[in-house]
């Protein structure tokens, strides 16, 4: 999710550098961003509870769009994605 890539850019380089990205990406007209709707977040809170492992209400949600989108790779690292039978570009 942004949110999450946002916050490694800022903790890796720094909170400006990840505002203009952020920026960048939110004006693009190219990408189209995937927002929760209600009940995606009620699955979302659902999934998170029945997964009670290491993997972030984040992750969760992602899980949720990702299944109600028809995606199945996540551009990313994290090893949950593939635990919860997506492939990743990384």
């Amino acid at each position: 999710m942004l949110d999450e890539t946002f916050t490694l850019l800022a903790r890796r380089a720094n909170y400006e550098f990840a505002a203009e990205r952020a920026r960048a990406v939110l004006a693009s007209s190219v990408l189209t961003i995937l927002r929760p709707q209600l009940e995606d977040e009620r699955r979302g809170v659902e999934l998170f509870t029945s997964l009670q492992t290491r993997r972030s209400f984040t992750d969760c949600i992602s899980f949720v769009l990702m299944t109600r989108h028809k995606l199945r790779k996540a551009f990313g690292f994290d090893g949950h994605f593939e635990d919860a039978g997506f492939s990743l570009w990384s």
